[in-house]
């Protein structure tokens, strides 16, 4: 396991950080093997929705983004990025765009090609990272079809992001105030500090050492790990003690932090609740609202693990920038209300596979009655009431 200890014997030190590091890919090849269903791969995007497809959820994530946060012995500390703090960059709205027609390509003989504001609703987070990604993903779906076009140097259309306010989100960045959620977190965030391992407690005095901040919680070691990620995919050489604990043993405690929020089945409720039980209401609003047949939500890394996690999966990785979930609700002419749900995972736009799902407490091809009790315990019957506001 990964040690901090000073010492002379430099080979020993390198031969216990290169079995750190195997096991730790050999974990999340197991991690991997688990979540990925068995049944392996779909046949790709190319292949079309099948005829019984009656409503669809999209949730993905923002795409590639600049950093929020830099460390005090950060030498990029000064460095200019395009768009500030935490804006999409040209890769991310690349990837995004890319994911659209992906999206297209799967469900284009589902949805019409033509953008009509009755049979799809986008909804974004409010931060702009997240509202450009809506735009570049609805920009893939929908070019400008026949009276739509509007410039013909210019096959692009506006379409609404619908981008929710900070303070009423509870589906995507969930920073609505529940004042029920943040009593339970803190006692959770208590519980997991006073649970470290002596292997993350010494991995976090290592970070506080070399970064020049004090960096003593999960919650402190998340952001260091997206900005060392950023600055290396950017092709930034990074310090050479960042060797010790990048990519892998700081995603996982950046991993732990995002698994925290929905640690337990009160803060899953309160936390991926409300977008849960929003697909079952809008499966229920089929028959009074035929023409609408998708929901689109941009959001946040977060949005993803709180739904996954609320799903029964625990996510082997970080959520990729533009990692998606699908739910699709399948019906039959012949049993029309009483059809099945099936669940899709994207991880990334280059990847071009998407996984089927088997929920763990339901078959592949799960019936709406058994998916609804299956969530039963985390859809709140009202939102504000339980958080106690």
């Amino acid at each position: 396991m990964w040690r901090y200890r000073m010492s002379n014997n430099v080979c020993i030190d390198q031969y216990r950080q290169r079995r750190y590091t195997f096991l730790t890919v050999v974990g999340l090849a197991v991690l991997l093997g688990a979540f990925f269903v068995a049944y392996g791969a779909s046949d790709g995007p190319t292949t079309p929705a099948p005829a019984t497809l009656k409503l669809l959820h999209i949730i993905f994530r923002h795409g590639d983004r600049t950093p929020v946060y830099s460390y005090a012995n950060d030498p990029y500390r000064d460095h200019q990025w395009e768009g500030g703090k935490g804006a999409l960059t040209n890769k991310g709205k690349a990837e995004i765009y890319e994911l659209g027609q992906i999206m297209r390509i799967r469900y284009g003989n589902f949805l019409n090609e033509a953008y009509d504001p009755e049979e799809i609703y986008m909804e974004s987070s409010y931060a702009p990272r997240c509202q450009m990604s809506a735009q570049m993903f609805l920009a893939a779906m929908y070019p400008p079809k026949g009276r739509q076009i509007w410039n013909l140097n210019l096959l692009w259309q506006p379409i609404p992001a619908n981008p929710v306010p900070r303070d009423l989100d509870n589906k995507m960045a969930m920073k609505a105030k529940c004042k029920a959620y943040d009593e339970e977190k803190l006692k959770i965030d208590r519980e997991m500090h006073a649970n470290l391992t002596k292997d993350e407690k010494e991995m976090l005095a290592y970070l506080t050492e070399k970064t020049g901040e004090n960096i003593s919680t999960l919650a402190q070691a998340e952001p260091l790990f997206y900005t060392l990620q950023i600055e290396n995919d950017n092709g930034l050489n990074l310090p050479k003690w960042t060797d010790k604990i990048f990519p892998a043993q700081l995603a996982m405690l950046a991993g732990s932090y995002l698994a925290s929020f929905t640690k337990n089945d009160k803060l899953k409720r309160l936390q991926a609740g409300p977008m849960m039980k929003e697909w079952i209401d809008h499966i229920g609003e089929i028959p009074k609202n035929p023409k609408r047949k998708a929901y689109f939500y941009s959001g946040h890394d977060v949005t993803i693990v709180a739904v996954t996690r609320a799903l029964g999966y625990e996510l082997p990785e970080v959520p990729m920038y533009g990692s998606t979930l699908m739910i699709e609700y399948h019906e039959s002419p012949d049993a029309v209300g009483d059809g099945f749900i099936q669940l899709f995972f994207f991880k990334k736009t280059n990847d071009k596979k998407m996984y089927p799902l088997k929920l763990p407490w339901c078959e592949m091809h799960c019936p709406l009655k058994q998916f609804k009790q299956g969530l039963q315990k985390y859809l709140p019957n009202d939102w504000n009431a339980e958080c106690q506001n």
